[in-house]
């Protein structure tokens, strides 16, 4: 069984949005449930980060990976052997760096971590071998034994891919001939079927606000047929965002508390040519251009993404910021460096992402922390290393990422890190 479609066409709305954009869901739900009010701890353009700390993994597994960190510091992710035929475990790692192994569900052997809560509960999958492209939605309470997502009747395999304060999970469950279905999965557990709009047969759930307001998107039948952002109320009732008349593919990525999402449309997923989208509470529409992406957004409406470099011969792009007004700011890279993707933001405006070259490999990205200012500071590695990715950042300022150790294979092995204010 190889993983659905949905997993490989959320983001296809765009092209400018890469892979690490993919988690961009964790990212929207971490930041989704921070309070709309920034904290007194929020770190502003004066904070300097610390050099990185390695998070400890457990015997026999080196290799670690974040996924989210809450407003408390506590970071969750997945560790691995790297031997082949070994899969990740979903881990947990508490603000004093103490790491624990979230068990999979019965029957199955790996995990993987998806997104959390301020309260700390966690969502991802876990399989039983081989690649995930199956699975089983998972919820982690503190405390508490591996609990079940279930997937709607007659769907064999389920994956969340958001969860806000309250404990409501969302994502999506299929078949084995890969048609998704989004659902929602109250605290309690129970699974919700999403509608799709009408004509519509698959549904994918993205991300979630405080509220229960669920963004995604709804499709045809087919991989080519049209898709459409959506929104779905509290209560399921579903509603598309709108598009200009020629997007015929358009998702939904992410949610605020304020009721702004976040998205991308174009009219051919294949040409590369994606804008990014932003709608307002009442769905009011922004474009903001050719080859833009909108990767991130925090709780008064800021905007953090890709647009076009200055120059297009380049395969590279570069990071932008939007304020909620929609003034745009490129955010620079380091002295030395060219080419940015934001990957986080707070409530400050903080921006972490990484450095990139166009190479896909991860082995020369440098990790990067922008202030709302748009300065930019390479986040320091200890040991004289220096290639690494900043994929979080908190309200505290805490910044979770990997650090990349190359080696002889052609991607880096990777060690979860942090950087604190």
């Amino acid at each position: 069984m190889s993983t659905p479609a949905a997993t490989r066409a959320i983001f296809r709305t765009t092209g400018a949005l890469r892979a690490a954009v993919a988690v961009a869901t964790a990212t929207a739900a971490v930041a989704l449930a921070a309070p709309a009010v920034p904290s007194a701890a929020a770190a502003g353009p004066g904070t300097a980060p610390s050099v990185a700390v390695v998070l400890p993994t457990p015997p026999g597994a080196p290799y670690g990976d974040p996924t989210g960190v809450n407003r408390l510091g506590v970071v969750i992710g997945s560790v691995s052997s790297g031997s082949p035929g070994d899969g990740p475990r979903a881990v947990r790692w508490d603000n004093d760096h103490t790491v624990a192994v979230l068990d999979p569900l019965p029957g199955d052997h790996y995990g993987r971590t998806v997104a959390l809560n301020d309260a700390g509960t966690v969502v991802g999958f876990s399989w039983q071998s081989g690649l995930p492209g199956s699975g089983h939605a998972v919820r982690w309470a503190p405390g508490a034994a591996p609990a079940a997502l279930a997937a709607l009747p007659g769907d064999l395999y389920s994956r969340p891919t958001a969860v806000n304060r309250g404990g409501t999970a969302v994502g999506f469950s299929w078949n084995d001939a890969g048609q998704e279905h989004a659902v929602a999965w109250r605290p309690d557990g129970t699974v919700v079927a999403l509608a799709a709009l009408a004509g519509d047969v698959r549904t994918v759930a993205t991300a979630v606000n405080s509220s229960g307001t669920v963004v995604g998107y709804s499709a045809g039948a087919g991989s080519l047929d049209p898709r459409h952002a959506v929104v779905w109320s509290p209560g399921g009732a579903v509603t598309a965002l709108g598009a200009p008349p020629a997007y015929r593919y358009t998702s939904a990525t992410g949610i605020n508390d304020a009721g702004t999402v976040i998205g991308g449309g174009t009219a051919d997923p294949d040409s590369g040519a994606g804008h990014a989208l932003v709608w307002g509470a009442g769905h009011s529409r922004r474009d903001l251009g050719a080859g833009t992406s909108a990767t991130v957004l925090n709780a008064s409406g800021h905007v953090a993404g890709t647009v076009p470099p200055a120059d297009p011969d380049t395969a590279r792009q570069d990071a932008a910021l939007w304020r909620p007004d929609g003034a745009r700011r490129t955010l620079g890279a380091p002295a030395g460096a060219a080419g940015t993707v934001p990957s986080g933001i707070n409530a400050a405006a903080v921006v972490v992402g990484y450095t990139w070259s166009g190479i896909p490999a991860r082995e020369y990205q440098q990790a990067v922390r922008w202030s709302p200012d748009g300065t930019a500071t390479a986040l320091p590695l200890a040991g004289g290393e220096q290639y690494a990715a900043a994929l979080f950042v908190n309200d505290a300022g805490l910044v979770a990422g990997v650090q990349l150790l190359h080696g002889g294979a052609m991607y880096a092995s990777h060690l979860a890190v942090v950087w604190r204010p």
